[in-house]
């Protein structure tokens, strides 16, 4: 995958085209070894378990993880011509963590919970726009927001959480 070709090589930060950024992006991003959106875990029925987000990564030039992923997918793709699996960059996640590839482990659990309502605005882009969504996604803890999760969104409807804010 390209985002993590780009992270071994430079360095920076891959957002995906999903995620709203609701403020500036803080410094300690750009200033760690490695970062992710990390929330408390909710023993979601997945390996992910709010511990990171493939959406959103950060991190130093030829930190090991990102070596890992680079050479996980090049193997990956020069074998297959499919995803097998859209959360295949999870599963890839869950063997580095689990091996502690590059200290990951230690670095993953290390890493403080932020952006506490990265994943609460879309289970809302459906809702109506009101002043108090306004309020909670620009006055509080959380700078980037997951906005889908393949859902149909009715674009012709203004009055909705996903118009007023795109």
């Amino acid at each position: 995958m390209i985002r993590f070709n780009l992270l071994k090589r430079f360095g920076g930060v891959w957002i995906d085209s999903t995620v709203l950024l609701t403020q500036k992006i803080p410094n300690e991003v750009f200033n760690k070894r490695y970062y992710s959106i990390k929330n408390v875990p909710e023993n979601f029925e997945n390996v992910v378990d709010n511990r990171w987000a493939g959406n959103f990564v950060a991190g130093s030039k030829n930190f090991p993880l990102f070596a890992y992923f680079n050479d996980f997918f090049e193997e990956y793709w020069s074998k297959f011509d499919y995803l097998i699996d859209f959360f295949l960059i999870d599963y890839a996640f869950i063997i580095a963590y689990e091996k502690n590839i590059g200290g990951i482990k230690n670095v993953v659990d290390n890493l403080p919970y932020n952006n506490p309502d990265y994943n609460w605005l879309a289970n809302h882009l459906e809702d109506s726009w009101t002043q108090e969504f306004q309020t909670r996604i620009s006055n509080n803890k959380t700078f980037a927001y997951k906005l889908t999760r393949r859902k149909n969104i009715n674009f012709d409807d203004k009055s909705n959480v996903f118009n007023n804010i795109i």
